[in-house]
């Protein structure tokens, strides 16, 4: 039985608009971090307070400017 390969995970940059932690590093307004779109969604809700686990990583829009 073979496996099969894992799928790359495309990450963009985004520039944060408010504080948030991630990867257990605390991020200030205006820094850079790469996220998938899941981790975009997640940020997003998780900024204005809506539940993350209803969050479409296909409509999400990260709470930010995509660089780029």
């Amino acid at each position: 039985m073979s496996k099969t390969p894992a799928k790359a995970v495309e990450r963009k940059d985004y520039k944060l608009s408010a504080a948030h932690t991630h990867g257990g590093k605390d991020c200030a307004a205006g820094d850079t971090v790469s996220l998938t779109a899941r981790q975009a969604a997640f940020i997003k809700h998780k900024l204005v307070g809506q539940d993350s686990k209803t969050a479409n990583p296909a409509e999400a829009v990260a709470p930010a400017v995509q660089e780029g």
